[in-house]
């Protein structure tokens, strides 16, 4: 089994490989993918997604030993944060200070995350009524988190002489945004765990 890698690691290999995707965009993919109740899951399914084509182009037995190791190894990685609960989009940190365009390019980045989620639960095969009633509310939920964030990018690009104080006031809405879009996909998870072990879900 490969050995858990970082956030950073992932995201050199995917530059060095030419991946269309970024770190935090397979963060998101491989998440969605868990949230599938379909056997046999795993990030060998999810390559075609991440570089856009059935293959990856490598130069050498050396590259395969190197690189997939990693993007496998990421994939442990969120399983060991699943298992000790902390479930969520990928940790960034924001510039300080920060500007109107370090918020909008973070809520960018947040909503492009939520499409590549979704991308990663129906790349296995999964559907909705899969995760029955419960599941399928919290996925709504998904979807409104993806309308709230680019309502906020549009709210900022008509403030372009936003204050210093009405920046703050933006990121704790953007944090608080981020903190509940957390908990549907922890939620998410367990409800997708409940349907597989046939158990009744817990949720937050």
């Amino acid at each position: 089994m490969p050995a858990a890698s970082t956030l950073a690691d992932l995201e050199v290999t995917l530059r060095e490989l030419g991946a269309k995707l970024s770190a935090r965009e397979v963060h998101a993919l491989y998440l969605g993918a868990m949230t599938s109740v379909r056997p046999a899951v795993g990030p060998h399914l999810l390559l075609g997604r991440i570089f856009g084509d059935e293959h990856i182009v490598v130069d050498s037995g050396d590259d395969v030993g190197r690189h997939l190791p990693v993007l496998f190894g990421y994939w442990n990685t969120l399983l060991a944060q699943r298992e000790e609960g902390r479930v969520g989009l990928a940790e960034v940190k924001l510039a300080e200070p920060f500007t109107r365009v370090d918020l909008m390019n973070r809520a960018r980045g947040r909503d492009q995350e939520l499409t590549w989620y979704l991308r990663g639960f129906d790349a296995c095969g999964s559907d909705p009524d899969d995760l029955g009633p419960e599941g399928k509310r919290l996925l709504a939920g998904i979807a409104q988190g993806a309308r709230h964030l680019q309502s906020f990018i549009g709210m900022l690009e008509r403030r372009p002489g936003a204050t210093g104080h009405e920046l703050a006031q933006c990121r704790t809405m953007l944090d608080g945004l981020e903190s509940t879009l957390d908990t549907i996909l922890g939620n998410l998870l367990d409800v997708s765990d409940a349907v597989r072990t046939g158990r009744a879900p817990v949720v937050h």
